[in-house]
């Protein structure tokens, strides 16, 4: 019996990607951006009117008519502002970012409440700006069919919020990413009646979860991965260590059932390497773990023998094993593999009993039984990358290109097969 591999079409038409964009709505000057009065009023009468959109407004003497279309107005409006105020690369840059917003994208953005909100976009851009607030901040800008908020981190992918997280931001962003943009589609069709998706959570494999979890989540990890192995002896966490700055160690744990005893601590990098040799002579330390998200496991072992005999190196695989037998991080975003599942590898093999071909790193000619790996978590299929087997995400995803309909519809029922009995495969 063949199981249906979910189909995820992330284009509007062929050829026609929809997109996702983080969009930064503080159309002030720098000196205004701290009045969090201003700033917090502003961005809630955006939230009310559903709309968004950029700061560089006009003059008044010389506003263009209200909702005149970007695709009309974008040269009028560019050569104005660059009359009335010079040249200016953060508008052109914003601009041309907003030309591009069509019917159907999604737009997220963070606030100076603290909030995140999702929303879908209702129509492409148009001019906003009139006399009246909020309007009179904005030039071009966009209705979305509604606001949803999310008041919680938790509520939002860890990948997300690492995005919105950062310290400057541009007025807007394209996300490119699949993976994103379709975190950030969930967010929004979730909540919807009737989804236009239906998005599966992300798999958190062996191979994708130091990606997966943000440097937060993974230094709570790597503390669980501890208490695991001294919790039973009596060392608990010591929660205001976490909050003292030090610049080779994170946290530590002390032993209330023998104080006597030294304290445990650790060092966690998410994308840097770790410098071992500053550990050694560390004696003042019962143990000292160590883990970097760039390490393989077998440059863990490596650098283990090097390390002295209070210095444990945490290999990648070793704290994939903690995640996955104390799912603290699953989510309606993620879930963490903790069950035997057919591999992208698997998968492969299946295909070729189908009489696909492995064209290597690249599709070069187009063609129906081929496949390219892409990366360790995917398979490209016919030409080009747009259309792959995710085993992040369990389905079949067309995130941009020209595909027939016959083409999508054999591949999904060769790996619908493939997915079923990997050991059976007959053409279809």
């Amino acid at each position: 019996m063949s199981r249906e591999v979910p189909f995820l079409d992330m284009r509007r038409s062929s050829g026609d990607p929809i997109n996702c964009w983080i969009v930064y709505l503080m159309p002030f000057d720098a000196e205004e951006r701290g009045n969090y009065d201003k700033v917090d009023a502003f961005q809630r009468m955006c939230v009310d009117n559903n709309i968004f959109g950029m700061g560089w407004d006009l003059p008044k003497d010389a506003m263009l008519p209200f909702e005149t279309t970007i695709q009309k107005g974008a040269e009028i409006y560019r050569e104005i502002h660059q009359t009335r105020y010079g040249d200016d690369s953060g508008m052109k840059n914003a601009l041309l970012d907003y030309q591009k917003i069509q019917k159907g994208d999604y737009v997220v953005m963070r606030l100076k409440n603290g909030h995140y909100y999702v929303g879908k976009t209702a129509e492409s851009p148009v001019y906003l700006q009139q006399e009246q607030e909020p309007f009179s901040y904005l030039s071009w800008g966009c209705r979305v069919e509604r606001w949803e908020e999310y008041v919680s981190e938790e509520d939002i992918p860890s990948e997300l919020r690492g995005r919105l997280s950062q310290r400057r931001h541009t007025t807007i962003q394209r996300i490119a990413g699949y993976r994103l943009r379709l975190l950030i589609m969930k967010l929004y069709e979730d909540r919807t009646a009737a989804p236009q998706f239906q998005i599966p959570p992300l798999r958190i494999t062996r191979d994708n979860f130091i990606r997966c979890l943000d440097y937060l989540q993974l230094e709570d990890l790597v503390a669980l991965h501890i208490w695991k192995q001294h919790g039973s002896s009596g060392y608990m966490l010591l929660p205001s260590s976490g909050k003292v700055s030090q610049a080779k160690y994170e946290f530590r744990f002390i032993n209330v059932e023998h104080p006597e005893r030294k304290a445990i601590t650790c060092q966690v990098k998410n994308q840097a390497d770790i410098q071992i040799e500053q550990y050694k002579g560390e004696t003042g330390y019962e143990w000292i773990y160590l883990f970097s998200g760039l390490w393989s496991d077998e440059e863990a072992v490596n650098k283990q023998v090097k390390c002295d005999s209070n210095v444990v190196v945490i290999s990648p695989s070793e704290l994939f094993e903690t995640l996955r037998y104390h799912p603290a991080f699953d989510s309606r975003f993620y879930q963490v593999e903790n069950k035997a599942v057919i591999s992208i590898g698997e998968i492969a093999a299946g295909l070729q009993e189908l009489s696909y071909t492995d064209a290597g790193k690249k599709l070069r000619v187009r063609g129906s039984r081929q496949y390219a790996w892409a990366g360790p978590d995917f398979l490209c299929f016919v030409v080009s990358d747009g259309l792959f087997y995710s085993e992040e995400f369990g389905a079949l995803i067309c995130a941009w290109g020209n595909y027939t309909e016959e083409e999508i519809g054999t591949l999904r029922n060769d790996l619908s097969r493939c997915l079923s009995n990997t050991a059976i495969c007959q053409p279809s």
